[in-house]
């Protein structure tokens, strides 16, 4: 993978600072839609990218809108060769 992406788990929680984070970190078009649905349309047409997942577990992400968006990037993952989600990363 070429380009790798930290992405702050902490940031998720809210579903518009979540998006307005998404979208500014994985440099997403202007055109998206922030939504679920929209992230993973730009998810799965992302290539060479790997997105690493920091503080995941002190996020508290469990039934939060931001326990959906890891899911829908795991997903994407599983769709898409050109892109890897790894959860739990840290940082040494």
């Amino acid at each position: 993978m070429s380009r790798t992406i930290y992405l702050d788990a902490r940031r998720l929680k809210e579903r518009e600072e979540a998006h307005n984070y998404l979208a500014k970190m994985l440099s997403l078009p202007s055109y998206y839609g922030k939504n679920l649905d929209a992230l993973y349309d730009c998810i799965t047409e992302m290539s060479d990218c790997s997105i690493r997942l920091l503080h995941l577990e002190e996020a508290g992400l469990d039934g939060t809108y931001g326990d959906r968006i890891v899911k829908v990037l795991e997903e994407g993952a599983e769709q898409n060769q050109g892109l890897e989600v790894e959860k739990n990363y840290s940082v040494s």
